[in-house]
């Protein structure tokens, strides 16, 4: 019945076997080093967000906005070829550039701070 009550003992993590840590002390330290790491990824993502905002910023700023193409339509008549492409503009607010340089920076000195 002692070697029943040992096994008992040791499954519940009561005791200690030469120098290995209890289950319930090995749980937390495995516990708070995945803590860590997420907390480390998300302080990782948050200057990844800042960065991209305090680029998109002042792109908006030095250029004003940005266009792409909407449509594109191509017509071949025999060997002749054309192509119509319809550009469109957005302008970027400078409100807009503004307070993605600002919350850029605001999510930088947040993520420094952890």
């Amino acid at each position: 019945m002692g070697e029943s009550g040992e096994g008992l003992r040791s499954q519940a993590g009561i005791r200690r076997k030469s120098g290995n840590l209890a289950w319930p002390a090995r749980v937390k330290m495995q516990a708070s080093g995945q803590l860590d790491s997420v907390i480390e990824r998300k302080m990782v993502m948050t200057r990844i967000i800042g960065i991209i905002l305090i680029v998109a910023g002042t792109m908006g700023l030095i250029y004003g906005g940005f266009s792409y193409t909407k449509d594109k339509h191509d017509l071949k008549i025999g060997t002749l070829q054309f192509s119509l492409a319809e550009k469109e503009r957005v302008n970027v607010p400078v409100w807009a550039g503004a307070g993605g340089i600002a919350v850029g920076v605001i999510l930088l000195l947040i993520g420094r701070k952890r």
